[in-house]
């Protein structure tokens, strides 16, 4: 979140996270901070791939992150193999990013 934080002209982030076993709710939510930050930010893509301890609190804090970027216009997110994230997590990221 600090390093996205302090570039506040960054247009386009793309970051994808493989097989990250310590990735988890503290990381995400950290991340999703530093995207709301990020002011000039009109491109996202964001993959978690097999990040087992991600879960719905650090989907939900993901949402409110990306739903205050303001210049945000491509969005794209996927998970695959995060076990712990649910229906919970899901509406809550759908939540942050309606907010928008």
């Amino acid at each position: 979140g600090q390093g996205i934080r302090a570039a506040r002209s960054l247009v386009t982030l793309h970051l994808a996270f493989i097989s990250c076993p310590e990735l988890g709710d503290t990381g995400v939510a950290a991340l999703g901070q530093g995207i709301r930050a990020a002011r000039s930010l009109v491109t996202l893509h964001l993959a978690f791939i097999s990040c087992p301890e991600l879960g719905d609190t650090g989907v939900a804090a993901l949402g409110q992150g990306i739903g205050a970027a303001e210049s945000l216009s491509t969005l794209h997110l996927w998970f695959y193999c995060c076990f712990k994230i649910g229906d919970t997590g899901v509406a809550a990221l759908g939540q942050g990013i309606r907010a928008a």
